[in-house]
């Protein structure tokens, strides 16, 4: 029998046995998943890390506008409807929606008619009351079936101005009529890869360029962004910037991490500091082309692009961890914002098709609640361990560790804690037990390292005392 100890995190003994049980019991051990002892640090050989937060090095002023998502339950007014699926939704409470499915165009227009259905339009948003109090960017998800293609798939020449009236009525039907005042809007969807094939992006810009064109002489309060590209693809944003970036308000792209779902997740996890990294790219590109830098929105992102995959880890916590890493670099890089795919189906969706929330349903609740704010400088010496801080507007501090790891970590943290705040305070863990909520004596967890499971998050909250009263300082 192998020798076990018990893993402590914390002096106090506020619920410590129900701590322990919940925080590390170790999924791959025969053990009873309930008991508080995991194998010996020498049997598993943890990561061992350090952490560091520098409140007084502020990165970026996060928005909600960050932690978005893309939704089509409003294609379809029943569903959009359902009571369960309002609930969840009001629970997470996203602040920015985008309404996109690839049938959009051909299901929100008659054929016979060949405009867009009125009545169809009306049902969707009257069913769909979750957006009345949120930002919304409406797709156009590219030109309808009754629309004439040439013998490559692009849309056809003589077809681009009844494109761009397509585009420019929605807005007259949304903003004008229905007085939606929508405010950001995409006119195109992933179209460039036919494009690309047959040498003509050129051609894909200008029907761009004449639909943003059209919409803005029926709306000019309303902001238009593009390429919305399929891939985070510089030279594609390049081209696009030189043939539109007159006509472009934010730019817009997809990036989803691979097509493989047997690819390793520990490759998955290394490869999030990419996302950070077009953000960086975009926006130096963009500078380049007018006196400010345009608005960046990663418009769809998750762990595998292609639906029919049999991926699953993102319906787990290996995803919710995927997803706090991503968000990270695009919260510390600037993005001003960004919709993960997307709010409900049992492919990709944050609520399965039941409506039950997924693990990354709560992360997303997490970001909005406590994430918001002054995203501050971090820093680790293990590139599998990272750490994510926000000091909110009336003085929270919060910090997310990371553990991207398929293995255990022992991360020790220096963030200064002074009598500012309030004890105790709350710890809220997410790994493959679920989510649970502790709360713990503040100081006395200033001085331990704390030991989080393969694949798994950890929230420290330090909530600022009323009235700016201070308890007893750290000597």
């Amino acid at each position: 029998m192998r020798r076990r100890k018990l893993m402590l995190m914390a002096a106090s003994g506020i619920g410590l046995s129900q701590l322990s049980q919940y925080a590390f019991s170790d999924p791959r051990s025969s053990a009873n998943p309930g008991s508080p002892i995991i194998p010996d640090a020498s049997d598993m050989g943890p990561i061992r890390a350090m952490a560091s937060v520098d409140w007084a090095s502020g990165l970026a002023d996060t928005s909600p506008m960050v932690f978005g998502c893309n939704d089509y339950e409003v294609m379809t007014p029943e569903k959009a409807a359902d009571r369960e699926f309002q609930a969840q939704m009001a629970k997470i409470d996203f602040r920015l929606l985008r309404l996109h499915n690839s049938t959009m165009s051909d299901r929100w227009s008659s054929q016979a008619l060949r405009r867009w259905d009125p009545d169809k339009v009306m049902a969707a948003f009257q069913a769909a009351s979750y957006l009345r109090t949120r930002a919304v960017v409406q797709n156009i998800p590219n030109w309808t079936q009754w629309m004439q293609k040439d013998d490559v798939g692009r849309l056809h020449e003589s077809e681009v101005d009844r494109y761009a009236q397509f585009c420019a009525d929605l807005v007259q039907l949304l903003n004008i009529r229905q007085q939606r005042k929508i405010k950001y809007w995409e006119p195109i969807n992933e179209a460039e890869p036919v494009y690309e094939r047959a040498g003509s992006l050129d051609r894909l810009w200008g029907i761009f360029n004449r639909a943003a064109v059209a919409m803005k002489q029926v709306d000019p309060t309303i902001l238009i962004g593009g390429p919305v590209i399929s891939w985070s693809d510089p030279q594609q944003m390049r081209s696009f910037l030189v043939h539109s970036h007159r006509h472009t308000d934010f730019l817009s792209w997809h990036r989803y991490a691979t097509g493989n779902p047997r690819m390793a997740s520990d490759r998955l996890m290394t490869q999030t500091s990419e996302y950070g990294k077009d953000v960086v790219r975009f926006r130096r590109m963009g500078r380049e082309f007018g006196p400010q830098a345009l608005p960046l929105f990663l418009s769809e992102y998750n762990l595998n692009y292609d639906w029919k995959a049999g991926e699953t880890r993102h319906h787990g916590h290996i995803g919710a961890v995927w997803f706090a890493s991503v968000l990270k670099h695009l919260a510390e890089n600037q993005v001003d914002m960004a919709a993960v795919w997307h709010t409900k189906d049992n492919i990709y969706g944050l609520l399965d098709s039941t409506d039950k929330a997924r693990p990354a349903a709560k992360l997303y609740e997490w970001c909005l609640d406590y994430m918001v704010g002054k995203t501050v400088a971090t820093d680790t010496n293990h590139p599998m361990v990272e750490a994510w801080a926000v000091e909110q507007a009336g003085g929270d501090r919060n910090v997310v560790l990371i553990n991207k790891a398929a293995g255990p970590a022992v991360v020790k943290l220096s963030w200064p804690i002074d009598g500012r705040y309030e004890e105790p305070m709350e710890l809220l863990y997410l790994n493959h037990a679920g989510n649970q909520a502790f709360s713990y004596d503040v100081f006395a967890l200033q001085e331990e390292s704390f030991s989080l499971l393969p694949h798994s998050l950890l929230l420290l909250r330090l909530k600022k005392r009323s009235g700016g009263e201070e308890g007893p300082g750290v000597g």
